[in-house]
This record gives structure tokens, sequence and C-alpha cells, in this order.
């Protein structure tokens, strides 16, 4: 009897110590990378902000070549919106929520399966000498306590996506006229 009560004291304890740490850790994560791509603005860009074209360069669409994935409105407008569904990808999402030509594009992102909480999707652009930088964002909130253990390791979960990505939307791009 004296062991299970032990046994009981330390899951309990360490339920508690979870939970405590928990409150400490981030309530919001941040995944971001960067390219340059020697190309006018107007066409990085536009590659970023079309749903037609962002099918041919994300790393999600070639991980999952079977998913059906539908683009409502022109794909380039605030409100359309790109969804899919596929068994590696699962079940979401896309919608474009701000559009700043040349500048910035601003999205919503959202799984119905696995169910997550919606985040945001952040792209920004600027000229430099070099050619445009494009900056890829994802941010949101880190529920408590499991979505706070979760955010630390979404930087390493969706980083190297990001980067494939972006290698892919540099190279697109810069093929093109």
């Amino acid at each position: 009897m004296k062991f299970f009560k032990g046994l009981l004291i330390v899951i309990v304890g360490l339920v508690v110590l979870f939970l405590l740490i928990g409150i400490f850790l981030p309530s919001q994560y941040r995944v971001e990378r960067q390219i340059t791509i020697k190309a006018p603005i107007d066409s990085v860009f536009n590659n970023a902000l079309d749903l037609h074209t962002v099918l041919l360069w994300n790393p999600w669409t070639a991980m999952d070549s079977a998913a059906v994935n539908t683009i409502t409105g022109t794909g380039k407008d605030a409100g359309d919106i790109w969804k899919w569904e596929g068994e590696i990808v699962g079940i979401g999402q896309m919608t474009n929520m701000e559009i700043d030509t040349n500048k910035s594009i601003i999205r919503k992102l959202e799984f119905t399966e696995p169910e997550m909480p919606a985040s945001t999707i952040i792209w920004n652009f600027s000229e430099g000498q070099d050619g445009v930088t494009a900056v890829w964002i994802n941010e949101g909130d880190a529920g408590y306590p499991m979505g706070r253990y979760f955010g630390l390791m979404m930087d390493s979960m969706l980083g190297s996506d990001f980067e494939k990505g972006l290698a892919s939307l540099k190279s697109l791009t810069e093929k093109q006229p």
C-alpha cells in the first residue's frame, strides 16, 4: 500500500511540475525564414501570392501529390481560399486576408485534421542590390499547456520545409522570363 501511495505522490508531483513549467514557456511561436531572389519584385510577389502558383513550389504539395486541392476565387485576391485534403497533409485551408502589392501578404492558416489552433502566415518583400528578399513567417498562439511545449519545437519542425519551399520559389521565379 505504501508503494502505491508513493507512486501516486510521484505522478501527481510530475503532473504539477509539467503544468508549472508550462506557465513559464512562451505563449506564442514564430517560424521565420528568408531568401534573396534575383527577379523583379512583382514576379516574386505574384508567385508567393497566387494560390495556383503556390501549389507549384510549396513543399507540402510535393509531399502529398494525391491530396485534393481546391482554390476559390482567382487565387490572388483577399478572401480567396485554398483548401486541401490529403492523407499526409491532413485537411485544412489557407485564406488570403490582406494584400499590400509588392510589400506583404497576410494569410490565415487553419487545420481541421489534425485539429490545431489557427495561425497567421506573413510574407514580407523588399528590394535590394542583390535582388528581392522574401521573408516567410508562420506565427500563432501556443495553447496551455501542451501547445507551449509543442511551440518550442515549431521552428525545428517547420524550418526545413520553409527553406525547401523558398528554394523552390526562387528556382521557379528565376527561371521565368
